[in-house]
């Protein structure tokens, strides 16, 4: 995936140089409290989230004002709800980084990206139930309730429709 261009922000796609990066967010308990409930040991966050799952998974660090903020993935084929074209998404921002406009603006760049310029016509979010702030700006982002599911927990499947 390229280089995508917000307003506030920037999202590039992960690499192996972002390594000591993300295993630093993914041992940070306000991160990966949402993200498996344990810290990530960095094999897996080698295997996962430096862009190695690509083309099925992409993942995009969140720059804002030249600095990495935060973590924003999408991807196809996972979900017994997406059909062809449709897809899901999932971010943090880094908790330094929090409340500056950061998230939404890199959540509606990637949504309109994945609309517009791949042609998506669904993308979706799986926010746990009892997570009401990731509720809350999810609904604020866009994206409308659509039913509750069982995700590593009961969770709200949320969508963007073209």
């Amino acid at each position: 995936m390229e280089t995508i261009r917000g307003t506030k922000v920037t999202l590039r796609p992960a690499s192996e140089s972002d390594l000591d990066l993300l295993t630093g967010w993914f041992s940070d308990p306000p991160i990966y409290e949402w993200w498996g409930g344990s810290p990530v040991r960095r094999e897996v966050v080698a295997e996962k989230y430096i862009g190695r799952r690509r083309p099925a998974v992409e993942s995009l660090i969140i720059e804002a004002e030249g600095q990495p903020v935060g973590y924003i993935q999408c991807h196809q084929g996972f979900q017994e709800y997406h059909d062809v074209g449709e897809g899901g998404m999932d971010m943090f921002v880094a908790p330094h980084a929090r409340r500056r406009g950061f998230g939404r603006d890199a959540a509606v760049t990637l949504v309109r990206h994945l609309l517009t310029e791949r042609g998506w016509s669904r993308v979706t979010v799986d926010p746990a139930k009892d997570n009401s702030r990731a509720l809350r700006f999810w609904r604020e982002c866009g994206f409308e309730y659509e039913r509750d599911i069982e995700s590593s927990g009961p969770a709200e499947l949320l969508s963007v429709v073209r």
